[in-house]
């Protein structure tokens, strides 16, 4: 299986959530690089629960996505023939 890190380092842009991924937290614009969607696409994974999310003061601050919990969605939701 191919490291969180690895993918990261993939990507052709450095993210402006470096800092961040680090401790594993990604904004909901680097988790839809990461997951190669969109912000509105994160969202609703969000708003249907399929995604947990973190906010330092609850319903102000930016939601935070952990790294962890994106790979799991990510094996959660591969499709095999």
């Amino acid at each position: 299986m191919q490291s969180s890190w690895q993918t990261f380092g993939s990507w052709s842009a450095v993210s402006s959530a470096a800092i961040s991924f680090v401790r594993g937290l990604l904004d909901i614009t680097d988790a839809g690089r990461y997951l190669s969607m969109s912000d509105k696409g994160i969202r609703e994974l969000i708003v249907r629960g399929e995604l947990p999310y973190v906010q330092k003061v609850p319903g102000r601050s930016p939601y935070l996505l952990d790294l962890r919990d994106l790979d799991s969605w990510v094996e959660k939701n591969k499709r095999r023939p």
